[in-house]
């Protein structure tokens, strides 16, 4: 797209259907007169100079209506309020003596001239506005002699240059703010469109994770929510859409135990107690499935408070894994344990000294009692984290014992 020096918005077409308005309102001075002139002195128009300058105003006119200006530049539309100078020039030698006032159509196209086009634009509205004036001295040739006579001819020029110069500069000052007013535009546009695109992709990161997200206001309500929660708030039976606030079927890690109203998460979140990894059982006795809930405050960077978020997270597969994990330990170590009992039980029969074999029967004694420390172990791991108990302890001893329990098989 070309650039035009002279458009309000850089680097776009100038509103050349504005200016033919401008045209308008001249040719409307222009009939305004001449009901004047044909009211007061009717023989006027047919002056040659009031012909002529009617038919130049026509054609002007239909210039700027009909000439497409935006294919031959901005810059060539000035022809028209030139042919207004010389339409005006010519209609004020027809009615001079009849009509004085009509050198005051100069102001239009001078004005037009000032605010419509570049700085050499204003240069010649002040020559014509000289020219209009100084015409009738041209074809008499003569110039005035005193103060008075001059002063005629340029007062109305002089006054015109004024209103001109004082266009021009409220023109550059408004075609300022209009540059400005684009550019703060152009960045509002470009920070909705980065503000749509943030929003479009946070709408489908949220549709596409499987944890149910809901965002409630500081009064509690659900202002936001995705695909996951609210068919999560469906299985929960929330009479308001919201999992985590009202739901009648949570339960608590038992899976038979109702957790209250007041208890859930969302509840609890609102009123400032936000919870990390709570595991809540959810849905129907034959259907339930295990969430792991977790709550946090949006605020802005003032630390103003914009609502609360409730994460949900279905972490059955991993729960149901662990409970399998538990039993499996559990009946390994208790299967493990009942022989091992009863192999200590039975070394404690056999009399080693008789037989010669009290290292033996101490290593056997040693690692059985070992293996029974771990089968504990293993117990403890299901019921969480085994606790770790610091003791003094003899490095020689343990280094012996290591001996012993692998000389055999050396």
């Amino acid at each position: 797209m070309s650039h035009h020096p002279q458009s309000p918005i850089p680097g776009a077409v100038p509103r050349t259907r504005e200016f033919p308005i401008a045209q308008l309102a001249f040719l409307a001075g222009v009939c305004v007169l001449m009901f004047f002139v044909f009211l007061g002195a009717p023989d006027s128009f047919g002056e040659t100079g009031v012909q002529v300058g009617l038919g130049l105003a026509v054609l002007a006119t239909l210039a700027a209506l009909l000439v497409p200006w935006q294919r031959h530049g901005h810059q060539w539309l000035v022809i028209v309020p030139l042919l207004d100078v010389l339409v005006v020039t010519l209609l004020r030698d027809g009615v001079r003596d009849s009509f004085i006032a009509v050198g005051m159509l100069i102001v239009l196209p001078v004005l037009w001239l000032a605010y419509g086009f570049a700085w050499w634009a204003l240069g010649l509205a002040l020559i014509g506005a000289v020219f209009v004036n100084a015409f009738p001295l041209i074809q008499e040739a003569q110039w005035p002699t005193d103060a008075l006579g001059w002063g005629s001819l340029l007062l109305l020029p002089i006054i015109t240059a004024f209103v001109a110069i004082t266009a021009r500069v409220a023109a550059n000052f408004l075609r300022a703010q209009q540059r400005k007013l684009v550019a703060v535009s152009a960045e509002l546009r470009t920070a909705l469109l980065e503000a749509t695109d943030r929003q479009a992709t946070f709408e489908a990161v949220m549709e596409t994770v499987d944890a149910g997200i809901e965002l409630y206001s500081p009064d509690g309500e659900v202002i936001l929510s995705n695909a996951a929660a609210r068919a999560l708030a469906v299985r929960t039976d929330s009479a308001s859409g919201g999992y985590g606030r009202d739901a009648s079927l949570v339960f608590d890690v038992d899976r038979t135990t109702l957790v209250s109203l007041d208890d859930q998460i969302a509840a609890r979140a609102l009123r400032g107690d936000l919870v990390a990894g709570r595991i809540y059982w959810v849905g129907g006795e034959d259907d339930q499935s295990a969430i792991m809930a977790t709550a946090g405050v949006v605020e802005r960077a003032s630390g103003f408070a914009l609502g609360t978020v409730v994460v949900a997270t279905d972490v059955t597969p991993l729960v149901e894994a662990i409970a399998v994990r538990d039993d499996f330990l559990a009946t390994v170590s208790h299967e493990l344990r009942t022989p091992l009992t009863s192999i200590i039980g039975y070394l404690g029969l056999i009399d080693a000294d008789e037989l010669g074999i009290t290292m033996e029967i101490g290593v056997i004694e040693r690692n059985a009692e070992r293996l029974l420390s771990v089968i504990a172990h293993l117990l403890s791991a299901t019921d969480g984290q085994p606790a770790v108990h610091r003791v003094e302890a003899d490095l020689g001893q343990i280094l012996r014992s290591c001996l012993d329990t692998a000389r055999p098989r050396a």
